[in-house]
């Protein structure tokens, strides 16, 4: 257990979830009857079933379950990194309920509009202070217009949540390649990704106004900033939650074009298994559509 625990270490897991895979090993590995690698290798594809009916007589819900067979499809990983030939239980898992990962994901089209609507009523409120001569006003609102419309175009084309505008510098928006870099944290990765041409404009005029010595794209306190902004995009459509809920439309969206191993990279997942949450979703409601539309055809399948 302490060679499997150090696997998941050289993984970088965090090690709250690196205790709770070991517990639920070693749960298996009792029931198992042997804690020999060896003997652990020739697990079948029953064998396994056999242990998934014993959590399912416990009671257990499908969702904690497949948390169990997760961690056990981590340990035979880690069995095949040590020269062993493994069974293929990559896809065992309980059909259960499945918890959703957004509830009312906006359609692409949506965020467009959302995005080019925002630009139509601050063009709107900055003419109505000019129009009442009140022109520091409008210089002001239409300071604060240019910056929001940055950060919310980094949301819309390039799904990034608050941490990540936080993180964005000056030198990572490349002119040449057109072309933002986004640093990575804990819990994402590092990547870089197409600026989208509805956006560019209102950036690089953006990049005009900042300073020379000015090292961060974003200032101030964004947290009060974003959450200012969405209480303006409410205003524009009442569907709009936060930035993880245009975050997590964007990821659905990426899906129905891209396989899920890019989609992971764009969005920044670490694991596999954050991106195949949201591609789950994708085919439930797929499902769902079919019924609805072509009922029989589904029956057919």
């Amino acid at each position: 257990m302490k060679i499997f625990k150090n696997y998941l270490k050289t993984q970088h897991y965090k090690t709250r979830t690196i205790n709770e895979h070991c517990l639920n090993i070693e749960r298996f590995i009792k029931w198992f009857g042997s804690a020999d690698e060896q003997e652990l290798a020739q697990l079948s594809v029953a064998k396994l079933v056999e242990y998934i009916n014993v959590l399912q007589a416990k009671e257990l819900a499908a969702e904690t379950i497949n948390l169990q067979l997760r961690s056990i499809r981590k340990y035979y990983r880690y069995l095949e990194s040590e020269g062993y030939v493994i069974p293929k239980i990559e896809n065992v898992k309980v059909k259960g309920t499945t918890k959703k990962v957004i509830i009312d994901p906006l359609e692409y089209s949506d965020l467009e509009q959302l995005y080019k609507d925002y630009s139509a009523y601050k063009k709107q409120q900055i003419a109505k202070l000019k129009q009442a001569r009140l022109l520091r006003a409008s210089k002001t609102c239409s300071s604060t217009a240019l910056k929001r419309k940055v950060m919310l175009g980094f949301m819309v084309f390039q799904g990034l949540h608050s941490g990540e505008l936080k993180r964005l510098e000056i030198n990572h928006i490349n002119n040449e390649d057109v072309t933002v870099y986004i640093m990575g944290s804990g819990k994402s990765k590092a990547r870089q990704l197409g600026l989208q041409p509805l956006q560019m404009e209102a950036l690089f005029i953006y990049l005009g106004s900042c300073p020379d010595n000015q090292p961060k794209l974003l200032t101030g306190n964004l947290n009060n900033q974003v959450s200012d902004l969405f209480q303006e995009l409410k205003g524009l459509n009442q569907k709009v939650q936060n930035s993880l809920h245009i975050r997590a439309s964007i990821i659905l969206h990426w899906l129905q074009l891209h396989g899920k191993r890019q989609v992971q990279y764009m969005i920044g997942h670490k694991w596999i298994s954050s991106t195949e949450h949201y591609e789950l979703q994708n085919l439930e409601t797929l499902t769902d559509l079919l019924t609805e539309h072509h009922p029989q055809a589904l029956k057919a399948y």
